[in-house]
């Protein structure tokens, strides 16, 4: 029994040790002939991520555009603050993984051509964590879709000059909610902040910027818009849209310590909501946490 005891410890040091050096590289010097080693580093993220086994890493050496890439096992890119890829196609990256895959991006930068297209996109299953990641000039920063639960971890991330959605999350069924932590993340001159179905989320310490943002309350657009999801919102900003949340069909919405600015509504929704008295109204033409047929006109500063 001790022997095997001991055998099992030794088999587990080794899988950790070959685990361990599941690294490859890439660098604009490299070529995807060579075996993405440092030594000999690859050219474009869809090589090397296909030289890289399953829990393994993928490193950039210096910047550069690496392209696009289908991710389709778990795995971790760290840019290292250079990778800077321009997508000129309908996709820059996409994650279609397997039950139980976990995809780490972090320390990336990504750029849409003209508007139109997707910068990150999730239609697999398990989990997706998005940490200090730029994404900028999409029509869709980050699009998570699937028939299938997913966990989307979205952290210090910055999302800005968006056509449509700054992060799109659609869950499977109202019985089946995809999941999602938005934490200290800055959507920017989106037109839409978050827009969600079917979904679980959390967003902390974040803000939501319209295009219009200013002195004069918002005329379009939507900071958090949501369907039958709920929805915990924590010491964040909303400034300048027309809706500052919106909440349609059923879920339960919390929201705590945050400041709706410049919007022409701050809260307009048919789910319940849950409040402290924590939050801050200022220079919205209305406030309600009902519906638009409730509305009353809050331009000074409130608690509410």
């Amino acid at each position: 029994m001790k022997n095997a005891a001991i055998l099992a410890l030794l088999s587990c040091a080794m899988a950790l040790t070959t685990a361990a050096y599941s690294q490859t590289w890439v660098s604009n010097s490299g070529s995807d002939s060579n075996p993405c080693t440092m030594a000999a580093p690859c050219r474009t993220f869809a090589y090397a991520v296909a030289q890289t086994p399953a829990w393994g890493q993928l490193g950039v050496l210096n910047a550069g555009d690496y392209g696009p890439v289908t991710i389709t096992q778990a795995i971790r890119i760290d840019g290292g603050g250079f990778a800077s890829n321009f997508v000129t196609g309908s996709l820059g990256i996409e994650v279609n993984t397997p039950s139980g895959s976990v995809v780490q991006l972090h320390n990336l930068s990504l750029h849409g051509a003209n508007g139109s297209e997707t910068g990150i996109e999730f239609n697999g299953v398990g989990g997706l964590d998005i940490d200090n990641v730029q994404l900028t000039g999409f029509g869709v920063g980050i699009d998570v879709t699937s028939t299938s639960s997913q966990n989307l971890v979205v952290k210090d991330t910055t999302i800005e000059n968006i056509a449509y959605y700054g992060i799109c999350i659609g869950g499977p069924s109202a019985t089946n909610l995809a999941s999602a932590e938005i934490i200290n993340t800055h959507v920017r001159f989106a037109n839409t902040g978050i827009y969600a179905t079917y979904a679980a989320i959390s967003v902390l310490n974040s803000t939501f910027v319209s295009p219009n943002a200013g002195s004069t309350p918002g005329s379009y657009g939507v900071g958090i818009e949501t369907f039958n999801s709920n929805i915990y919102l924590d010491n964040s900003q909303i400034n300048g849209y027309r809706l500052g949340v919106y909440a349609g069909g059923t879920g339960m919405i919390q929201i705590n310590r945050s400041s709706f600015l410049n919007n022409l509504a701050a809260v307009e929704t048919a789910a319940s909501v849950i409040t402290n008295g924590s939050n801050t109204s200022f220079n919205n033409t209305f406030q309600s946490v009902e519906n638009m047929d409730h509305l009353a006109p809050t331009t000074a500063a409130t608690m509410w």
